[in-house]
Protein backbone atom coordinates (compact mmCIF):
# COMPACT_ATOMS: atom_id res chain seq x y z
CA UNK A 1 0.00 0.00 0.00
CA UNK A 2 1.11 3.57 -0.63
CA UNK A 3 2.99 5.17 2.26
CA UNK A 4 3.14 1.93 4.26
CA UNK A 5 6.40 0.10 4.94
CA UNK A 6 6.03 -3.63 5.44
CA UNK A 7 8.53 -6.36 6.24
CA UNK A 8 8.91 -9.11 3.68
CA UNK A 9 10.25 -12.52 4.63
CA UNK A 10 12.81 -13.48 2.00
CA UNK A 11 13.33 -16.91 3.50
CA UNK A 12 16.71 -18.54 4.03
CA UNK A 13 19.51 -17.30 1.79
CA UNK A 14 21.30 -19.88 -0.31
CA UNK A 15 24.45 -21.30 1.27
CA UNK A 16 27.42 -21.27 -1.08
CA UNK A 17 30.57 -23.11 -0.02
CA UNK A 18 33.54 -20.98 -1.13
CA UNK A 19 36.15 -23.25 0.51
CA UNK A 20 37.86 -20.12 1.74
CA UNK A 21 38.20 -18.48 5.11
CA UNK A 22 38.19 -15.03 3.50
CA UNK A 23 34.83 -13.22 3.26
CA UNK A 24 33.97 -11.94 -0.20
CA UNK A 25 32.53 -8.71 1.15
CA UNK A 26 33.51 -5.80 3.34
CA UNK A 27 31.38 -4.37 6.15
CA UNK A 28 30.99 -0.60 6.27
CA UNK A 29 29.28 1.02 9.25
CA UNK A 30 29.53 4.08 11.43
CA UNK A 31 31.81 3.95 14.48
CA UNK A 32 29.02 5.00 16.87
CA UNK A 33 27.61 2.46 19.28
CA UNK A 34 24.12 1.34 18.30
CA UNK A 35 22.25 2.54 21.37
CA UNK A 36 18.87 1.99 19.69
CA UNK A 37 19.39 -1.74 19.29
CA UNK A 38 22.22 -3.05 21.46
CA UNK A 39 21.81 -6.59 20.07
CA UNK A 40 22.22 -5.48 16.45
CA UNK A 41 25.46 -6.22 14.63
CA UNK A 42 24.90 -3.27 12.32
CA UNK A 43 25.94 0.31 12.73
CA UNK A 44 23.85 3.33 13.54
CA UNK A 45 22.97 6.25 11.31
CA UNK A 46 24.97 9.33 12.26
CA UNK A 47 21.67 11.25 12.35
CA UNK A 48 19.82 8.74 14.54
CA UNK A 49 20.53 10.57 17.80
CA UNK A 50 20.38 14.04 16.24
CA UNK A 51 16.74 14.16 15.09
CA UNK A 52 15.42 16.10 18.09
CA UNK A 53 18.18 18.77 17.94
CA UNK A 54 17.62 19.09 14.17
CA UNK A 55 13.90 19.78 14.66
CA UNK A 56 14.66 22.17 17.52
CA UNK A 57 17.15 24.07 15.35
CA UNK A 58 14.50 24.42 12.66
CA UNK A 59 11.99 25.78 15.17
CA UNK A 60 14.55 28.24 16.56
CA UNK A 61 15.25 29.50 13.05
CA UNK A 62 11.53 29.82 12.30
CA UNK A 63 11.18 31.87 15.48
CA UNK A 64 13.30 34.59 13.87
CA UNK A 65 10.61 35.09 11.23
CA UNK A 66 7.86 35.00 13.86
CA UNK A 67 9.73 37.54 15.96
CA UNK A 68 9.89 40.02 13.09
CA UNK A 69 6.26 39.39 12.17
CA UNK A 70 4.93 39.73 15.71
CA UNK A 71 7.29 42.53 16.69
CA UNK A 72 6.13 45.03 14.10
CA UNK A 73 5.27 48.53 15.19
CA UNK A 74 1.59 48.89 16.12
CA UNK A 75 -0.65 51.84 16.90
CA UNK A 76 -3.67 51.26 19.13
CA UNK A 77 -6.57 53.65 18.75
CA UNK A 78 -9.59 54.19 20.92
CA UNK A 79 -13.16 53.94 19.70
CA UNK A 80 -13.26 57.68 19.25
CA UNK A 81 -10.80 57.38 16.39
CA UNK A 82 -13.02 54.98 14.51
CA UNK A 83 -15.97 57.31 14.18
CA UNK A 84 -17.32 58.03 10.73
CA UNK A 85 -16.69 61.29 8.93
CA UNK A 86 -18.65 62.72 6.05
CA UNK A 87 -16.67 63.13 2.84
CA UNK A 88 -17.21 65.75 0.13
CA UNK A 89 -19.86 63.58 -1.52
CA UNK A 90 -21.87 63.41 1.66
CA UNK A 91 -20.99 59.75 2.25
CA UNK A 92 -19.87 58.45 5.64
CA UNK A 93 -16.27 57.16 5.70
CA UNK A 94 -14.46 55.68 8.69
CA UNK A 95 -11.79 57.84 10.26
CA UNK A 96 -9.87 54.61 10.96
CA UNK A 97 -8.94 52.23 8.14
CA UNK A 98 -9.75 48.69 9.39
CA UNK A 99 -7.44 47.17 6.74
CA UNK A 100 -4.35 49.00 7.99
CA UNK A 101 -2.19 46.36 9.73
CA UNK A 102 -0.37 48.98 11.80
CA UNK A 103 -3.52 50.24 13.57
CA UNK A 104 -5.71 48.30 15.98
CA UNK A 105 -8.97 49.49 17.44
CA UNK A 106 -9.44 48.97 21.17
CA UNK A 107 -13.05 48.88 22.31
CA UNK A 108 -13.99 50.64 25.52
CA UNK A 109 -11.22 53.24 25.27
CA UNK A 110 -13.43 56.31 24.82
CA UNK A 111 -12.10 58.22 27.81
CA UNK A 112 -8.43 57.44 27.25
CA UNK A 113 -5.97 58.72 24.69
CA UNK A 114 -7.20 58.09 21.17
CA UNK A 115 -3.85 57.03 19.76
CA UNK A 116 -1.24 54.94 21.58
CA UNK A 117 1.95 53.71 19.94
CA UNK A 118 3.53 50.36 20.81
CA UNK A 119 7.00 49.28 19.65
CA UNK A 120 8.51 46.10 21.03
CA UNK A 121 12.20 45.24 21.04
CA UNK A 122 13.09 42.40 18.70
CA UNK A 123 14.86 39.47 20.37
CA UNK A 124 17.10 38.76 17.38
CA UNK A 125 20.27 38.28 19.42
CA UNK A 126 18.60 35.88 21.85
CA UNK A 127 17.05 33.84 19.04
CA UNK A 128 20.34 33.80 17.10
CA UNK A 129 22.01 32.40 20.22
CA UNK A 130 19.26 29.76 20.36
CA UNK A 131 19.97 28.77 16.74
CA UNK A 132 23.71 28.54 17.50
CA UNK A 133 23.06 26.51 20.67
CA UNK A 134 20.95 23.99 18.79
CA UNK A 135 23.42 23.83 15.90
CA UNK A 136 26.07 22.91 18.45
CA UNK A 137 23.85 20.11 19.72
CA UNK A 138 23.30 18.79 16.19
CA UNK A 139 26.98 18.80 15.23
CA UNK A 140 27.91 17.24 18.55
CA UNK A 141 25.42 14.42 18.03
CA UNK A 142 26.70 13.64 14.52
CA UNK A 143 30.36 13.66 15.59
CA UNK A 144 31.44 17.04 14.25
CA UNK A 145 32.05 18.70 17.61
CA UNK A 146 30.31 21.59 19.35
CA UNK A 147 31.59 24.40 17.15
CA UNK A 148 31.59 22.98 13.63
CA UNK A 149 29.06 25.53 12.36
CA UNK A 150 28.81 29.20 13.28
CA UNK A 151 25.55 31.13 12.81
CA UNK A 152 26.36 34.80 12.29
CA UNK A 153 24.56 37.66 10.54
CA UNK A 154 21.94 35.29 9.16
CA UNK A 155 24.53 33.00 7.57
CA UNK A 156 25.99 29.65 8.59
CA UNK A 157 29.77 29.34 8.39
CA UNK A 158 32.09 26.40 8.94
CA UNK A 159 34.47 26.90 11.83
CA UNK A 160 37.70 26.12 9.94
CA UNK A 161 39.88 26.26 13.05
CA UNK A 162 37.85 23.43 14.57
CA UNK A 163 37.80 21.39 11.36
CA UNK A 164 41.55 21.36 10.79
CA UNK A 165 42.56 20.79 14.39
CA UNK A 166 44.08 17.37 14.99
CA UNK A 167 42.39 17.32 18.40
CA UNK A 168 38.93 18.18 17.11
CA UNK A 169 35.95 15.86 17.23
CA UNK A 170 35.64 15.85 13.45
CA UNK A 171 39.27 14.76 13.11
CA UNK A 172 38.76 11.85 15.48
CA UNK A 173 35.47 10.98 13.76
CA UNK A 174 37.21 10.78 10.38
CA UNK A 175 40.05 8.68 11.78
CA UNK A 176 37.61 6.18 13.31
CA UNK A 177 35.68 5.95 10.05
CA UNK A 178 38.90 5.51 8.07
CA UNK A 179 39.90 2.57 10.27
CA UNK A 180 36.61 0.81 9.48
CA UNK A 181 36.91 1.55 5.74
CA UNK A 182 40.54 0.42 5.70
CA UNK A 183 39.69 -2.95 7.23
CA UNK A 184 36.92 -3.47 4.65
CA UNK A 185 39.16 -2.51 1.71
CA UNK A 186 42.04 -4.73 2.83
CA UNK A 187 39.68 -7.65 3.37
CA UNK A 188 38.28 -7.26 -0.14
CA UNK A 189 41.72 -6.97 -1.74
CA UNK A 190 42.88 -10.22 -0.14
CA UNK A 191 39.65 -11.92 -1.22
CA UNK A 192 40.05 -10.68 -4.80
CA UNK A 193 43.68 -11.78 -4.85
CA UNK A 194 42.62 -15.27 -3.80
CA UNK A 195 39.94 -15.40 -6.48
CA UNK A 196 42.34 -14.46 -9.27
CA UNK A 197 44.97 -16.91 -8.07
CA UNK A 198 47.60 -14.75 -6.37
CA UNK A 199 49.42 -17.08 -3.99
CA UNK A 200 52.37 -15.01 -2.81
CA UNK A 201 52.38 -12.89 0.31
CA UNK A 202 51.89 -9.15 -0.05
CA UNK A 203 50.95 -6.20 2.08
CA UNK A 204 48.20 -3.67 1.49
CA UNK A 205 48.30 -0.01 2.49
CA UNK A 206 45.43 2.46 2.23
CA UNK A 207 46.06 6.21 2.16
CA UNK A 208 43.59 9.05 2.49
CA UNK A 209 43.64 12.66 1.39
CA UNK A 210 43.87 14.67 4.61
CA UNK A 211 44.11 18.05 2.91
CA UNK A 212 40.49 18.80 3.85
CA UNK A 213 41.09 18.52 7.59
CA UNK A 214 44.70 19.67 7.73
CA UNK A 215 45.98 23.23 7.58
CA UNK A 216 48.79 22.60 5.08
CA UNK A 217 50.02 26.18 5.19
CA UNK A 218 50.35 26.07 8.97
CA UNK A 219 52.10 22.70 8.79
CA UNK A 220 54.59 24.02 6.24
CA UNK A 221 55.41 27.12 8.28
CA UNK A 222 55.92 25.09 11.44
CA UNK A 223 58.15 22.56 9.67
CA UNK A 224 60.19 25.36 8.06
CA UNK A 225 60.68 27.00 11.44
CA UNK A 226 61.85 23.70 12.94
CA UNK A 227 64.31 23.18 10.08
CA UNK A 228 65.76 26.65 10.59
CA UNK A 229 66.15 25.94 14.31
CA UNK A 230 67.72 22.55 13.43
CA UNK A 231 65.05 20.73 15.38
CA UNK A 232 64.27 18.48 12.41
CA UNK A 233 66.17 17.51 9.28
CA UNK A 234 65.33 18.29 5.68
CA UNK A 235 64.26 14.68 5.30
CA UNK A 236 61.73 15.05 8.10
CA UNK A 237 60.56 18.31 6.54
CA UNK A 238 59.75 16.53 3.28
CA UNK A 239 57.90 13.82 5.19
CA UNK A 240 55.79 16.33 7.12
CA UNK A 241 55.06 18.75 4.28
CA UNK A 242 55.03 16.56 1.18
CA UNK A 243 53.82 13.39 2.94
CA UNK A 244 56.68 11.30 1.55
CA UNK A 245 57.57 7.89 2.93
CA UNK A 246 60.92 7.37 4.66
CA UNK A 247 62.74 6.05 1.59
CA UNK A 248 61.16 8.63 -0.69
CA UNK A 249 62.03 11.49 1.65
CA UNK A 250 65.66 10.39 1.93
CA UNK A 251 65.96 10.06 -1.86
CA UNK A 252 64.31 13.44 -2.40
CA UNK A 253 66.58 15.12 0.18
CA UNK A 254 69.69 13.73 -1.56
CA UNK A 255 68.40 14.86 -4.95
CA UNK A 256 67.68 18.35 -3.65
CA UNK A 257 71.12 18.51 -2.02
CA UNK A 258 72.76 17.57 -5.32
CA UNK A 259 70.72 20.08 -7.35
CA UNK A 260 71.33 22.93 -4.91
CA UNK A 261 75.07 22.19 -4.87
CA UNK A 262 75.21 22.13 -8.67
CA UNK A 263 73.31 25.43 -8.89
CA UNK A 264 75.65 27.16 -6.43
CA UNK A 265 78.74 25.96 -8.34
CA UNK A 266 77.27 27.21 -11.62
CA UNK A 267 76.66 30.58 -9.99
CA UNK A 268 80.30 30.71 -8.90
CA UNK A 269 79.54 30.22 -5.22
CA UNK A 270 80.39 27.06 -3.30
CA UNK A 271 78.54 26.43 -0.06
CA UNK A 272 78.41 23.79 2.59
CA UNK A 273 76.30 20.78 1.73
CA UNK A 274 72.74 20.80 2.95
CA UNK A 275 71.37 18.22 5.30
Amino acid sequence: MDGVITDVDLGNAAIIETKSYLPKFGMLFTPEINNLDVDSSYGLSCYANALDPIFTTDRAYDSLDNEVNLGRKRVYVGTGAVDFNINENGQPVPAFDPNDIAFYALPGEENKELVKESTGDLRIDALSDAVQYNLNLVTSKVGLGHNYYKFKDGEVYVNKDNVISSNSDVYRKIRKQENIITDAIISLIYAIAELIGIKGQFSVSVFYDDSIIEDTEKTQKQAQSEVNLKIISKTQYYKDVYKLKDAEAVKFAKQMKKEILEETIEDGVETEGVE
